[in-house]
């Protein structure tokens, strides 16, 4: 399991199975915010995303809240 936590400004990525944890670059926590913009708080001290890595037949199962946005058409 992987853990994304930000303490304070400070992005890391945390392997909760060897306790090692790596600092996030800039790319990586520009990349995170679009990703998980609903699911962070700007303001708060210390915000964490969990990663679990699960099987084909639960991702299966999985509803979707939000659909994918379309790709913007090209004009001709």
């Amino acid at each position: 399991m992987y853990i994304v936590c930000k303490f304070s400004g400070t992005w890391s990525l945390f392997n909760a199975n060897n306790g090692i944890s790596k600092p996030l670059q800039p790319q990586e926590v520009e990349l995170i915010k679009e990703l998980f913009s609903d699911d962070l708080r700007e303001s708060a001290i210390l915000d964490a995303l969990q990663v679990i890595p699960i099987s084909a037949n639960k991702l299966q199962q999985l509803t979707v809240a939000h659909p994918a946005p379309a790709p913007p058409k090209k004009s001709s």
